[in-house]
């Protein structure tokens, strides 16, 4: 597999994990790298600060034990540098609620 597909896989897998709930294999996702949020331009780093900042921004139903989301993600865009040894990606995403829990 190609580093790019590679890439790919961890953005699915993030949506993937992130609608079940397992918000701690969401922060295992980024041990090597890092969140950057352009609209308040901030970098969170480190599996501790991320699964902190879900713990802190995600609303886990206890009816289901997840946050009764669907992320549909497309437009992937990855850049890698080979020279730097680093890549970086960006894409969209559509997120749906799929649960009456959610109407709380």
């Amino acid at each position: 597999m190609n580093d790019i597909q590679e890439i790919k896989n961890l953005i699915f897998a993030y949506a993937e994990q992130l609608d079940l709930g397992n918000l701690g294999s969401v922060a295992e996702i980024f041990v090597k790298g890092e969140i950057y949020a352009p609209a308040t331009d901030s970098t969170i780093k480190g599996k501790e600060n991320i699964l902190k900042m879900y713990e802190d921004s995600c609303r886990i139903y206890e009816e289901t034990g997840t946050p009764c989301t669907k992320h549909i993600t497309t437009n992937i865009i990855v850049n890698i540098d080979s020279n730097a040894g680093t890549a970086d990606s960006r894409s969209y995403y559509c997120l749906l609620y799929t649960s009456d829990a959610a109407d709380e």
